[in-house]
């Protein structure tokens, strides 16, 4: 069950009255390994935070192949399908493992805007903030090496890669499995630089 300690922590918000007003219009909803949260193509009606578990963001490619966009791992990590409220979602999000996360409907949450500016400025620090990730993301794929992405992989998202199958990892780095499996053959070899 989420307290006033999650958004807290969460959304660095000390107002009690908003803790309180959040808490109100606040519901948990457990999650099965696969189950989808968000689909793609879809308006997102809540505003999602994860609370325990690993999610995973994706979308297809023209031939209907997922192509793994991103991650949830922490708690407190914002599941946004698009970045702003009410549009159709470019992406599905499901749980890697079984979750729990906890909603706000995106409605209520746009009401208290008006009335608390701070809640305005949480929502901005999230997009800011997924912004600079996928920015982070995209650079990796761009100017490092196989390798040097594979290990930003992994100390960025600790824990994560015995939840995902080789084809999910290869392409959130932007890879073949093929490349992908040759790279961890050469790691464990000793044949590639760690």
């Amino acid at each position: 069950m989420v307290d006033r300690e999650f958004y807290r922590k969460v959304l660095e918000i000390d107002d009690a009255e908003l803790l309180d007003l959040l808490l109100s219009i606040t519901q948990t909803r457990r999650l099965e390994r696969k189950e989808l949260l968000i689909r793609m193509g879809e308006a997102q009606e809540q505003i999602v935070f994860l609370v325990s578990g690993f999610l995973r963001g994706f979308l297809l490619d023209d031939e209907g192949r997922e192509i793994t966009d991103c991650f949830g791992i922490w708690p407190g990590t914002a599941a946004m399908g698009a970045s702003a409220l009410h549009e159709p979602s470019p992406i599905s999000i499901e749980a890697l493992t079984e979750a729990e996360v906890v909603w706000m409907p995106v409605k209520r949450v746009e009401a208290l805007f008006a009335e608390h500016p701070a809640l305005l400025e949480v929502y901005n620090r999230y997009l800011r903030k997924a912004l600079n990730v996928h920015w982070e993301l995209k650079t990796m794929i761009a100017q490092e090496s196989a390798l040097k992405r594979y290990r930003w992989f992994q100390k960025s998202y600790p824990g994560l890669e015995a939840y995902l199958l080789d084809r999910h990892l290869a392409s959130f780095l932007g890879m073949t499995p093929v490349t992908l499996s040759r790279l961890r053959r050469r790691l464990r070899d000793g044949t590639e630089e760690a």
